[in-house]
């Protein structure tokens, strides 16, 4: 397992006590990001390798605190391992057990894998569908709305996970549901 530095680019990140050093990904490597908990497969990213403590450099530049819609009652804090005795969280976006980096709120008991804090607030109409898709988030609208919130993909209705919803066509889908799909369509490609 050998790797190259890439430019000699150093960075000290809160959530390790060695200096991380940008490194570039050998093909032949099956890396996983200590924060999201993903496959690095960027060709360059940090790590320590003493350690083998690795992050994606869009996870290491993650800010520590950031205001979110779904939570706008006090801003949510990014800790690298969740603050909770048995050291894992459930998001409370997609329902999914995390063990990587979390944004949490102190206040509420609330958290949010890191990649599910970046989920885009629209899709734009596509080949698939013909019109936006809208993430709903939001705690009280899931409970109150007149939406159907019986997913397409699963038939069941969850209201404790946030969905992507078309209110044109009442069609929408879980964000837990969605990311099962789209991880099996990838397994299904690397099969081919």
């Amino acid at each position: 397992m050998e790797r190259e530095e890439s430019n000699n680019n150093n960075k000290q990140h809160f959530s390790h006590k060695h200096i991380l050093t940008r490194l570039q990904l050998d093909e032949v490597e099956e890396i996983t990001c200590n924060a999201c908990e993903c496959d690095v497969e960027e060709e360059q990213f940090y790590g320590c390798t003493d350690c083998k403590y690795f992050l994606h450099e869009e996870c290491a530049e993650a800010p520590r605190s950031i205001e979110h819609r779904s939570h706008p009652s006090h801003p949510l804090t990014l800790h690298a391992a969740a603050t909770y005795s048995n050291q894992s969280f459930i998001c409370d976006a997609c329902g999914y057990v995390g063990y990587g980096f979390c944004y949490s709120c102190a206040h509420c008991s609330f958290d949010l894998h890191l990649f599910c804090s970046t989920l885009p607030h629209t899709i734009p109409k596509e080949e698939e569908h013909p019109h936006e898709i809208q993430l709903v988030c939001e705690q009280e609208k899931l409970l109150t709305s007149d939406m159907i919130s019986i997913c397409s993909f699963c038939d069941a209705m969850n209201t404790e996970c946030w969905i992507y919803y078309c209110e044109t066509c009442n069609f929408g889908f879980h964000l837990n549901c969605m990311i099962s799909k789209v991880v099996e369509e990838e397994e299904e490609e690397e099969e081919e």
